[in-house]
């Protein structure tokens, strides 16, 4: 459990008048299992400012252990939803979809991750348990 965190945007220009037609950022990955197809796992990428859309699809992941850093790297495909967003803003005339966008990398330094609160809690209902059988 626990949360992927994106800084700053992404802008989709318009190559022709480069203005700005779509700015995404503040992504959730997630997962659906009607979304596996071909190299695609079923995991995606979705922003959660702007379009709402599913962005990406996520294929080949390749997930490393080094000591306390957590490191998956995968490639990133144009989704269906992606591809209509596109269209719609006169930014391609082709269908998209599962086209190679380029690759996510995702670094977690497992040294910085909270111990949950259920363990704490055990911990404390220890020592509380210590001290009152101290104080009798």
């Amino acid at each position: 459990a626990g949360t992927i965190e994106h800084m700053g945007e992404v802008e989709l220009t318009d190559a022709a008048t480069s203005t700005a037609s779509i700015t995404v950022g503040d992504f959730t990955i997630g997962y659906d299992a009607a979304r596996v197809d071909g190299d695609a796992t079923g995991f995606f990428v979705q922003d959660n400012v702007d379009t709402g859309a599913i962005l990406f699809d996520i294929a080949n992941p390749i997930v490393e252990a080094f000591d306390t850093v957590l490191v998956i790297a995968a490639d990133i495909l144009v989704s269906s939803e992606l591809s209509g967003l596109l269209n719609e803003q006169g930014l391609i005339d082709f269908d998209a979809t599962g086209a190679d966008a380029g690759m996510a990398l995702v670094v977690a330094d497992a040294s910085v991750i909270p111990v949950p609160a259920a363990v704490w809690m055990f911990g404390s209902a220890l020592g509380l348990l210590a001290w009152v059988r101290r104080r009798a």
